[in-house]
């Protein structure tokens, strides 16, 4: 419902008489599908590229001695485990091993791994490659109603 009340008003309306459920679950689907798979997408993408504390888990891995020597399997599960140091102490300990403050441990994660190409990119691309499809489509439908002009018949 929060997605568009109107058209599903709409369909209420147009609905054959005991179809109205049949006509809204389908229309709603693909809400379904994008918000299962969206925050599904999502969720493993900010929590791997883009969390703070998890990026300064792996900064203190790569960039500092107590990492040093450690191999890690690219599981963020496993940094706290590996560096004993917990997920929500991580930036407090980055900050006091390279001595900057906050502004500047968060700029040093941003330029040492640039979040924003792992967690926005992707969405960027799906958000383009769903507009390409829409253009098709209503490209396609166009001609179809305009062979159905030409011909007099009904699709």
């Amino acid at each position: 419902m929060l997605t568009g009340p109107k058209k599903n008003e709409y369909l209420g309306l147009i609905a054959p008489e005991g179809k109205k459920g049949l006509y809204l679950g389908y229309v709603n689907i693909p809400v379904g599908i994008g918000g299962f798979f969206g925050s599904k997408l999502a969720g493993y993408l900010y929590g791997n590229f883009g969390e703070k504390a998890v990026l300064a888990q792996k900064y203190i891995l790569e960039h500092t001695q107590i990492g040093a020597g450690k191999s890690w399997d690219r599981d963020p599960e496993s940094l706290s485990t590996l560096l004993g140091v917990q997920r929500t102490e991580a930036f407090a300990k980055l900050q006091d091993l390279t001595s900057t403050t906050a502004p500047q441990a968060t700029q040093l994660l941003w330029d040492t791994y640039s979040p924003q190409y792992a967690v926005w990119f992707p969405f960027a691309v799906i958000g383009v490659l769903a507009v390409i499809a829409l253009i098709i489509f209503s490209q396609r439908q166009a001609l179809v109603r305009y062979e159905c002009l030409v011909t007099r018949t009904l699709p």
